[in-house]
């Protein structure tokens, strides 16, 4: 599975927990989808680590995107930036 579908997949089960806990009458289902939305958010934190970790790419884009301030989009083009840089070394690296 790629970082991509794992991260649209994550996002949708925590919106399905989100919409079922607003609609639901019952103080006790919204507590227990409120507590499986809180754990779903740890869950993505937990594999999207697993997958830095394994892809020195998705690193390097991501730590100028993630936990920064300022614009988010002109965060992210020096995270692509960052990326591509990561991706010539790696391939420099596998030349030599």
């Amino acid at each position: 599975m790629t970082f991509l579908a794992l991260a649209r997949l994550l996002a949708a089960r925590a919106n399905l927990g989100v919409a079922l806990a607003r609609r639901g009458k019952d103080a006790e289902a919204r507590a227990i989808m409120a507590h499986s939305q809180e754990e779903e958010y740890k869950h993505f934190g937990m594999d999207l680590e697993f997958l830095l970790r394994r892809s020195p790419v998705w690193r390097a884009t991501l730590k100028d995107i993630l936990f920064t301030s300022g614009d988010i989009v002109s965060r992210g083009e020096q995270g692509e930036h960052a990326g591509e840089q990561k991706e010539q070394q790696r391939e420099q690296q596998k030349q030599q």
